[in-house]
């Protein structure tokens, strides 16, 4: 995708279930087993010996893949408070306030799920706000936060004066989509001079990823790249964008999540771990970790 070779090595098998006879695949093939990343499904994984980039290949036909995405019941949260989320969030608008203009007329969230970023956004003081998400139920609780508009369906740049947008946000969206490029390419003419495009995707090359290995968490059937801060860069770069920064992000996790999803821990330690973390004294505690995401900031080549 990224560099046009084809020399490719395998980075990890794939984990896939066996559908019962004359069952089709629905959406509890593209789910954890018992909530627990370790015991996942996934493709097999493909890194580019030229580039680095890694990718899942073969994946299921687009139409499998497009209805896990209608069927089930979409929440990206995994249990975490929301509290938490909203300061995950406000550290992703942190990052984009550094390069945007004081004029701020418009942002446009793609893939805006039930709208934590959108929320957060909002304190960078934007004229207007639209959020853009295919799944009814996200978009519904979406629509709940004062002043946005939500676009329920696909991204369209015919539906945006064209330099008109002023951030555009793209949250753990990349990663999801086969055509990655396609997409960079399409929201391109909507950004205005000096707008941006923030995108936050999960790191392959991270710490977590490497200690992790088959049992890292992003490892799933809804992801479709795996990227690196590098192959992030050249994402952008190859569709002519100037990248002004590629920075690991903040995620704010309390103890029992993270004993509940380290990949390392056999059962028999992680569940007396997840009991002590949630004794009284202790759940309270939360910590600042960056634990395999990243950001990219970029804007149009001809930007000021």
């Amino acid at each position: 995708m990224l560099c046009g070779s084809d020399r490719k090595r395998v980075r990890f098998e794939q984990s896939l279930p066996t559908a019962p006879a004359g069952d089709v695949l629905h959406y509890q093939y593209f789910k954890g087993a018992d909530g627990v990343p370790s015991n996942h499904w996934h493709y097999r994984v493909v890194q580019c010996e030229a580039c680095g980039h890694c990718f899942p290949d073969p994946i299921y036909d687009e139409k499998t893949i497009a209805n896990s995405y209608l069927e089930q019941e979409h929440d990206n949260g995994f249990g975490l408070d929301v509290k938490l989320l909203a300061k995950t969030h406000r550290g992703y608008a942190a990052i984009a306030e550094k390069f945007l203009a004081t004029e701020r007329a418009l942002h446009v969230d793609v893939g805006c799920d039930t709208g934590l970023f959108l929320r957060e956004a909002r304190a960078l003081g934007f004229k207007r706000s639209v959020g853009v998400e295919p799944g009814e139920g996200s978009a519904a609780e979406a629509r709940q936060i004062p002043d946005v508009e939500i676009q329920q369906g696909l991204f369209r740049a015919e539906d945006f004066e064209p330099a008109s947008v002023d951030l555009l946000s793209l949250i753990h969206v990349l990663d999801h989509l086969t055509d990655t490029r396609g997409i960079v390419r399409a929201v391109k003419p909507t950004l205005r001079n000096n707008g941006i495009v923030l995108a936050v995707v999960h790191n392959i090359a991270s710490l977590v990823a490497r200690i992790s290995g088959n049992a890292w968490a992003p490892l799933n059937l809804v992801h479709m790249e795996y990227f690196t801060p590098s192959t992030l860069r050249r994402l952008f770069e190859l569709e002519g964008y100037r990248v002004l920064a590629v920075e690991s992000t903040v995620n704010h996790f309390p103890l029992d999540h993270l004993f509940r999803f380290a990949p390392f821990l056999p059962t028999a330690i992680r569940t007396p771990l997840v009991s002590l973390a949630r004794s009284p004294g202790i759940r309270s505690l939360v910590l600042p970790l960056r634990l395999g995401n990243i950001a990219v900031v970029a804007a149009r080549s001809d930007a000021a």
